[in-house]
């Protein structure tokens, strides 16, 4: 295609026929290859501190699914990462890709591209549904960056009660001590923290337990 000088003229490892006058000399049959070496990859890891970052002793998580994408944003192949919480994608030819990463029940994503080294942080963008950016690969590239950290939301909570007795225990059959809502003056302020911002609100229900949920 385009320029018979500079382009490849190879179909199945042949040329289309050649028939030379004499004394005539072609120099535009030409064959371009590309390496089968080509790749992306890295690894999926539960960031157990929520840090945003591979520490040592976080483990890896797998059978999580990963989506590779073309520039067009279509997905061309599918995989899951191993035991260890690795993946690659092999056999690529050169061009532009992102990969979206699946986000398995019970996780959240942590937060992104923390710290100034590529190979420790995560690349899987929230409010993208998981997607990372593009990068373009050349002939023989061997690309493995594309990380994403999870986490699991942890949660603490119980009950407010008031305490006729007075003796810091919750004794309802003796004294007939019942559980205190907002509507009736007793407030928990628990704090909700996601991806760095504080938000602060009443936790309590109408039972009077409250639950301060970490995502």
């Amino acid at each position: 295609m385009g320029n018979d000088a500079t382009d490849s003229d190879n179909v199945g490892g042949y040329t289309g026929t050649i028939v030379l006058d004499s004394g005539e000399n072609d120099d535009t049959n030409d064959a371009g290859y590309i390496s089968t070496g080509t790749s992306l990859g890295d690894y999926v890891w539960e960031d157990t501190d929520g840090d945003g970052l591979q520490d040592s002793g976080e483990p890896g998580v797998s059978g999580v699914t990963v989506n590779l994408k073309d520039a067009g944003g279509n997905v061309i192949a599918t995989t899951t990462t191993d035991g260890n919480g690795y993946y690659h994608f092999t056999g690529l030819v050169p061009g532009t890709y992102s990969v979206q990463f699946v986000l398995p029940g019970g996780y959240e994503f942590t937060q992104l591209n923390q710290g100034g080294d590529e190979s420790l942080d995560s690349d899987a963008d929230a409010t993208m549904n998981g997607m990372t950016n593009t990068v373009t690969l050349a002939s023989g590239d061997n690309y493995e960056d594309l990380d994403a950290g999870l986490y699991q939301p942890a949660s603490l909570g119980d009950y407010v009660w008031e305490d006729l007795a007075m003796n810091a225990g919750y004794t309802r059959r003796a004294t007939g001590e019942t559980g205190r809502s907002s509507s009736n003056d007793a407030v928990i302020a628990a704090t909700h923290w996601k991806r760095g911002r504080d938000r602060s609100k009443d936790a309590t229900s109408e039972r009077t337990h409250y639950l301060h949920v970490v995502t």
